[in-house]
This record gives C-alpha cells, structure tokens and sequence, in this order.
C-alpha cells in the first residue's frame, strides 16, 4: 500500500549570514486544532540556509518569528503586526488562546516578528539582519 505524502502548507527559508548559530520560534496556524501554536527551536547553522515545512498550516498568510544569534535578537520591535509571545530556552509548544507556555529555562516574553507567506508559492524567506 502506498500512501500520499501530506504536502508542505508552506515553508519558511531561513538564511543565516552570522558566524554564529541562529536559534528561531515560530508561530503559526495550526488547522488541525484551529489554533495559533507557538513552539520553538529551530537551528541555522552559521552561514546556511534551513527550510523547515509546516504542514499543517495552511488556512492562515502569515507566520511569526523571533530568533537570536549570539547575543544579535530578531524580533518584531517597532514593526506592523509583530506580536507578543512568551517563550523558554528549552524546546517548547503551546496552542492559544487557552495554552501556557510551559515551564523552562528564562522564561520571558518577547515580540515576534510577522512575515507574510507567498500566496503563489505558499513560501516565506528570512534572513535577519543585525539592527
């Protein structure tokens, strides 16, 4: 029996141009709950590219992102539609609006940057960059 493999809702490329490993969390939609799930982390290895898919998410055109290289944080400061999430440095997921973050390491909240996925290629790209 073969069964289809589930396509990709769509993927976020992220390009890290640091010396240092980029660490991101991400938030998106996930249909099958019908809720906005915040989880992290995810690793860029210093000067390369991840694509990392989500496939259960596809009724929504934007995802959040927050990252930090080093002591260098990518967040959502001062930008339209950035949001506030809470976050730990351990490897995390929870579904609003009734989830908690769970307990962890520096426990802290902090803004998420949007970024709007390619209606054509459902595809978003982020390279953040030093402010």
């Amino acid at each position: 029996v073969i069964f289809p493999q589930q396509a990709s809702a769509f993927s976020l490329e992220v390009r890290n141009s640091f010396s240092q490993t980029l660490w991101f969390a991400a938030v998106d939609y996930d249909d099958r709950y019908n809720s906005w799930r915040v989880h992290g982390w995810w690793s860029v290895s210093p000067n390369s590219t991840r694509v990392v898919d989500f496939n259960n998410s596809n009724s929504k055109r934007y995802v959040y992102v927050f990252g930090y290289a080093g002591n260098t944080i990518f967040d959502g400061q001062g930008t339209d539609g950035a949001l506030r999430f809470t976050i730990v440095n351990d490897k995390f997921e929870y579904y609003l609006p009734d989830g908690a973050c769970p307990d962890g390491r520096n426990r802290r909240t902090v803004t998420f940057m949007r970024l709007q996925i390619s209606e054509v290629e459902d595809y978003v790209y982020w390279e953040p960059a030093a402010g």
